[in-house]
C-alpha cells in the first residue's frame, strides 16, 4: 500500500483543485484553507478553519440566516471521481510490472 501514496497524492491534489475551483471568492480566504491529507491507503480534502468556520455554512448552507448551500466539496469530489478507478489502475499496473508479475 505504501507504493501507492503517489497516485493517492495526485488524485488529492486534483480533488484539492476542484475544490478551490468550485469554493466562493468573496475574500479568498476559504479558498486559502482548502487542503490535503494524503496517507498510504486514502485522501481526505479539508476545507475551513478555527479562524475561517464559516466553510461547513458555505459549502451546506443555513437556511436559518438565508444562506444557500454551494456544496462546492460536493462538486469537486464528483468532478474528481472519473479519474481515480483508471489513476489506481494505472499505478496498479505499473506496480505489478514493476515487480515483474
Amino acid at each position: 500500500m505504501d507504493d501507492l501514496k503517489a497516485a493517492f497524492a495526485v488524485i488529492g491534489d486534483e480533488a484539492k483543485t476542484q475544490a478551490t475551483r468550485y469554493s466562493p471568492r468573496s475574500s479568498g480566504r476559504l479558498i486559502q484553507t482548502v487542503k490535503v491529507s494524503k496517507s498510504k491507503n486514502r485522501v481526505n480534502v479539508k476545507a475551513g478553519s478555527a479562524r475561517i468556520p464559516y466553510a461547513g455554512v458555505q459549502n451546506y448552507g443555513d437556511p436559518k440566516r438565508n444562506i444557500s448551500a454551494v456544496r462546492f466539496m460536493q462538486r469537486a469530489d464528483s468532478a474528481v471521481r472519473p479519474m481515480v478507478i483508471p489513476t489506481l489502475e494505472r499505478e496498479l499496473s505499473a506496480l505489478i510490472e514493476k515487480q515483474g508479475l
